[in-house]
C-alpha cells in the first residue's frame, strides 16, 4: 500500500480512533498542568505517588539522553523546572526584539561578506596572495634583524587570514562537490 492508497482508505473512523488513542495517552497530571493557570478550580491536586513516578520518568528520560546536564540531573534541577514563572507580555516582547535584532545583524554580516565576495575571483584572491608571499620572502631574505622581519612576517599572515579564508570559500564554491560527499559513511 502507497502513501496516496492509504490517505483513500483514511476516513472518519480511522480518525476517531486515532484521537481517542492520543486522548487516552494523556496522563492526568498533564491535563491539571494545563487547566491549572487557566481554571484552578478544576484541576486536582497530584498526590505524591504520581508525583514521584513522574520524576523517576523524566530522571530515566534525562539518564538516557545523557550528556552534560542530562546525567547529573537532580530533584532540585526538575523542581526548578516546574515552578510557574509569569512572564510578562513586555517580556516576551523584548526578547522578541533582541532575538530579531541579532537575526537581522548576522544577516546584514552575511550579506556583507557575500558582496565583498562578488567582485574578486579565486584567481584574483589567489595572485594578491602569491604577491603577499613574494613580499613576504623578500623582506625575510634581506632584513639581517630576524626578530623584526619575523613580526613582520606574523603581521603580515594576520593581514592576509582574511583574504585566505575567503579564497578557501570562493574555491570551495567553484568546485562541484561529487555525490558521494552527501552520504554519511
Amino acid at each position: 500500500m502507497n502513501v496516496i492508497s492509504a490517505w483513500k482508505a483514511f476516513d472518519i473512523k480511522n480518525c476517531i480512533d486515532c484521537i481517542s488513542f492520543s486522548v487516552r495517552e494523556i496522563k492526568k497530571t498533564t491535563t491539571n498542568r494545563c487547566w491549572k493557570n487557566l481554571w484552578a478550580d478544576v484541576a486536582v491536586m497530584h498526590t505524591e505517588n504520581e508525583t514521584l513516578s513522574e520524576y523517576a520518568d523524566i530522571f530515566q528520560v534525562s539518564h538516557t539522553i545523557g550528556g552534560e546536564g542530562f546525567h547529573d540531573i537532580t530533584i532540585e534541577n526538575i523542581n526548578e523546572l516546574f515552578e510557574n514563572v509569569v512572564i510578562s507580555d513586555d517580556e516576551i516582547l523584548q526578547s522578541f526584539a533582541e532575538n530579531y535584532c541579532n537575526d537581522n545583524k548576522e544577516n546584514e554580516e552575511d550579506r556583507e561578506e557575500d558582496s565583498s565576495a562578488a567582485g574578486l575571483s579565486a584567481s584574483l584572491i589567489q595572485n594578491g596572495l602569491n604577491i603577499a608571499m613574494e613580499l613576504e620572502n623578500h623582506f625575510l631574505n634581506l632584513d639581517p634583524n630576524t626578530e623584526r622581519s619575523a613580526r613582520f612576517q606574523r603581521q603580515l599572515n594576520e593581514a592576509v587570514e582574511c583574504y585566505r579564508e575567503l579564497y578557501e570559500e570562493v574555491k570551495a564554491k567553484k568546485t562541484q562537490r561529487l555525490m558521494t560527499d552527501f552520504f554519511k559513511p
